[in-house]
């Protein structure tokens, strides 16, 4: 029987909340969870932003530091969040710095150009909802960003009582803008996540941080990451000149490689969705045989720098395409054992003992994924 309804229901049970009381009450709708995974992902939300940066040709260097004290400090060279003030959905004005960073569907990558690019960012981006610096700011105790940007220097603090509380509220001081006149720019966010928010048994993973970094690096030729823990006094800087070529080589250390080189493609397209509006979208690819007992599926899958541990069409569409030619050259060589002889029998096959690395990059609104796990696009 359906459970009965709870009597006085009315527009008094109704409520609205802030941005910020929701993320709050539901992080894991927005920070995938209150565990070490979690604490990560804030991590990786700033980092992110870097990225893009360098992704767009606008950033050479970014660091992460884990401080003993538990605060997590992330700068970078590029552009600097602008400085300036910012006219929200809601008619209110704020400076733009702020609004990056605690209002929320508030951000630089929602626009899309004739070419189906978006705009500043046309190798694609990993922010879709401008929503992820606000979720680190919503979920920490305390966040202070510093920006150099256009001959001024911005610095401002935000701060939340613990979750639960009569002090938890939201601060924030007001900005302390000055003259800057070195010629460096970027930005440098530090947070300290709100441990009334995550598991008791929740931590900063410096393994895992780490190999964000290093992943980073690898999609980003040139784009030079240093990675510092000051609890274990580890620091090490990741850069690579081949990119994800790199990445397979390295995939394959301890393992016995069946050529020599690692093949590397990248193709650059314009496609159009289902309503015929254009896309442009890029596609690289490198893989390499090596000879493995396992036939377990050693392939990594990114869109837009973001790890996609479900993979999906972008590497469907490598696996099958990579069947077909070697197939194809197969039968062109008359290489299969015997006339009519069927070939590959499937992707599986092929894949078998194979190291690769797929990356797509394309606008957000041309991918589509909920975690961004996976992607589910045809065109792509």
């Amino acid at each position: 029987m359906p459970a009965k309804k709870p009597a006085g229901y009315s527009a008094a049970d109704i409520q609205n909340l802030s941005a910020r009381d929701q993320v709050r009450l539901r992080p894991s709708t927005y920070i995938g969870g209150t565990g070490t995974s979690s604490l990560v992902h804030l991590v990786d939300e700033v980092l992110a932003n870097s990225a893009d940066e360098a992704l767009a040709g606008h950033a050479k260097s970014a660091s992460v530091t884990i401080h003993k004290d538990l605060r997590v400090t992330i700068e970078d060279d590029a552009r600097g969040i602008p400085i300036g003030d910012t006219k929200l959905a809601d008619g209110r004005t704020v400076p733009t710095v702020q609004a990056a960073l605690t209002e929320m569907f508030t951000g630089g990558k929602y626009a899309i150009d004739a070419e189906g690019t978006e705009g500043a960012y046309s190798g694609g981006s990993g922010g879709m909802n401008g929503m992820g610096l606000k979720a680190v700011t919503f979920t920490s105790s305390e966040v202070t960003v510093d920006v150099r940007h256009g001959g001024r220097r911005y610095l401002q603090t935000y701060r939340n009582g613990p979750k639960g509380t009569p002090k938890d509220i939201f601060t924030i001081e007001p900005p302390v803008v000055t003259a800057y006149k070195e010629k460096d720019t970027g930005t440098r966010i530090t947070f300290r996540y709100d441990e009334s928010i995550f598991d008791a048994d929740a931590e900063l993973d410096g393994t895992r941080i780490k190999r964000k970094c290093y992943n980073l690096s690898r999609l980003v030729p040139g784009f030079a990451i240093t990675f510092a823990d000051e609890r274990s006094r580890e620091r090490e800087t990741f850069v690579s000149k081949k990119g994800i070529a790199d990445f397979v080589t390295e995939m394959n250390d301890g393992e016995a490689p069946l050529f020599r080189d690692v093949i590397s493609v990248d193709v650059t397209r314009t496609v159009t969705d289902a309503n015929g509006a254009p896309i442009g979208i890029r596609i690289e690819a490198a893989f390499q045989p090596a000879a493995s007992e396992t036939t377990d599926d050693r392939g990594l899958a990114f869109t837009n720098l973001v790890h996609n541990p479900d993979q999906g069409t972008h590497v469907d569409g490598f696996r099958k395409g990579l069947t077909r030619a070697l197939n194809d050259h197969f039968r062109k060589n008359t290489l299969f054992k015997k006339d009519g002889d069927g070939g590959f029998s499937s992707a599986d096959v092929v894949s078998s003992g194979l190291s690769y690395v797929v990356s797509l990059r394309a606008p957000a609104n041309a991918v589509q994924y909920e975690s961004q796990t996976k992607i589910g696009r045809a065109h792509v």
